[in-house]
């Protein structure tokens, strides 16, 4: 997350992405403390406002469910989703049984990475967006993407359709913060509802890990006695 957001950093100088304004005082020309807005060849179609009217909404949606889909297909329904899962789940058996663990990881990492620039695509070519080049509006921003990807995977139990179901459902909560803070109310509550969300989903996890050891130990110690009382 630092490595990109600091080399979105460098990248605003060095290829010229800020907005320039001449100044109505000065008559110089300044550097905006945001980008200048891409192309509006370059923008997402907003094809799906004439379904749902009033929205602004933009094609984005779809392209993530055409996502989901194929990512549910490759991982469940393919060879190559097989071995990425066996890689994941346990490596040293995945090579024993003649798989390349090194490349199905090389491949996981790609296919991560591809993604994660598909998501970053679609947030940067809404319509009219600017980036705002502060440290700390870039900074909260690329932290909280990255972040917030950690929790939809974990809300989605690492499945692709778990994982779209757990986006919308993060997304939901983000933008109703935004909503409560025009209500005079704090948006962190968006954060604090998402943050028990998480921390009771992955309590229920370990909670279910936990017992899952308990009935099987208590099987085994069962087993165990029963042998013994027949012997």
């Amino acid at each position: 997350n630092y490595i990109a957001m600091y080399f979105a950093f460098w990248s605003l100088d060095a290829f010229n992405l800020r907005h320039r304004f001449v100044d109505s005082i000065t008559g110089q020309v300044s550097l905006a403390p945001y980008t200048e807005t891409l192309a509006q060849t370059a923008w997402l179609p907003r094809g799906l406002a004439n379904v749902f009217d009033g929205y602004t909404i933009n094609i984005g949606i779809l392209i993530a469910i055409a996502a989901v889909v194929i990512m549910y297909i490759v991982l469940n329904k393919t060879t190559l989703g097989y071995q990425l899962k066996a890689a994941g789940f346990n490596r040293d058996a995945s090579k024993y049984a003649g798989m390349n663990t090194k490349r199905d990881i090389m491949l996981s990492m790609a296919i991560s990475g591809l993604l994660a620039g598909l998501a970053g695509a679609i947030i940067i070519m809404v319509p009219d967006k600017k980036m705002f080049t502060d440290q700390a509006t870039m900074s909260s921003e690329f932290m909280s993407i990255g972040f917030d990807g950690i929790s939809i995977a974990l809300l989605g139990l690492s499945e692709p359709i778990g994982v779209g179901l757990a986006g919308l459902f993060l997304a939901y909560i983000r933008i109703g913060g935004d909503y409560i803070d025009q209500a005079n109310y704090m948006k962190e509550l968006a954060d604090v509802i998402t943050s028990v969300i998480i921390y009771f989903s992955a309590l229920s996890v370990a909670l279910y890990q936990f017992l899952q050891r308990r009935k099987k130990k208590k099987a085994a110690d069962t087993a165990a006695l029963t042998g013994g009382e027949e012997r």
